[in-house]
């Protein structure tokens, strides 16, 4: 622009009136071809802008952090932090059940604390059937808070051993507000058929019919197993659709170095409240041998590894 101006002069001075006229009108048709091209540019990123704007974009990770409570030392806590730090919830399974379970939770919140953002927790009470165990959410507090604690869904009690944890939540992004449900449990060992626990998540359905909730934590079940599918009837579908294993072996596999055995922990999000941008597992074994020697002192954390799903709340 600031060429074309200058050449315009050297021509206005050089012509007569008639074609200083002729020149001038050129050069404004220019500028507004300019500036309309310009307006138009600003218009679409603002549109852009807008569309992007629709929803709350949050990140959720699911971990059963093996015993948690009954071990676990300060620097493995602060290891945690550090892989849960981005998130905006998490739901960690197998919290034990006396002081010392509420205890190594407050821990990791502190630690989390420590990291530049304000968390908070909330803790289930103890489950009623065999292998009891406490479950909770961890949430970062900028974006995330709970009018009221949650509860363990007692109209499950006799169908799964270790009850589910139900908590809402209020998710705030993009000047957007709106409220999530997630359903925290882990189900019987395999051996102990944990398929008619899955099957009984229909309930949810019928439960909390017009919640946007999500489903997560261990499964002990493949995510192709049939059993799922009363909670993908509900539209409540997974998100690692690609039977990611996140189980540990206790040793690699000396045939092709192989560390991961199961595809046991998802989280299931209901559509279509929930879109699911990104999902994975954070894996821990590239901390070999930097942060950790070998897979059995891995496996001193826990013998699962994190799931995480980036998702986008309608609200």
């Amino acid at each position: 622009m600031r060429i074309l101006f200058f050449f315009s002069v050297i021509l206005l001075i050089a012509c007569n009136e008639k074609e200083k006229k002729q020149i001038q009108n050129t050069v404004k048709q220019e500028f507004r071809f300019v500036n309309e091209k310009t307006d138009n540019k600003n218009l679409n990123l603002e549109k852009k802008k807008f569309q992007q704007d629709t929803s709350i974009p949050l990140l959720i990770i699911s971990w059963n952090i093996a015993n948690f409570g009954g071990s676990k030392d300060d620097k493995e806590i602060a290891y945690m932090a550090k892989k849960l730090r981005n998130a905006d919830i998490v739901a960690i399974q197998e919290v034990v059940i006396g002081p010392k379970g509420a205890q190594a939770i407050a821990k990791l919140v502190d630690e989390l604390n420590r990291t530049g953002a304000k968390w908070d927790y909330v803790l289930s009470e103890p489950t009623n059937g065999p292998g009891t165990e406490r479950y909770a959410f961890l949430f970062k507090t900028k974006n995330v808070n709970i009018k009221q604690k949650g509860f363990l869904i007692k109209e499950l009690d006799n169908e799964i051993d270790r009850e589910p944890f139900y908590q809402k939540f209020e998710v705030k992004g993009n000047g957007l507000v709106t409220q999530i449900s997630l359903v925290n449990i882990h189900t019987v060992p395999k051996t102990k058929g944990p398929e008619k626990e899955i099957q009984a998540l229909a309930r949810l359905h019928t439960l909390f019919p017009n919640d946007k909730l999500l489903v997560m934590g261990d499964f002990n079940t493949p995510q192709n197993s049939t059993a799922f599918q009363a909670l993908k009837d509900g539209n409540c579908h997974p998100a690692l659709n690609a039977r990611i294993k996140t189980t540990l072996k206790m040793q690699p596999d000396p045939a092709n170095n192989e560390h991961y055995a199961n595809d046991y922990d998802n989280i299931y999000c209901k559509r279509p409240w929930i879109e699911v941008v990104e999902a994975n597992k954070i894996d821990l074994t590239t901390d070999i041998p930097n942060v950790f020697p070998d897979l059995k002192s891995i496996r001193q954390i826990s013998d699962h590894v994190p799931v995480y799903a980036k998702i986008k709340v309608k609200p």
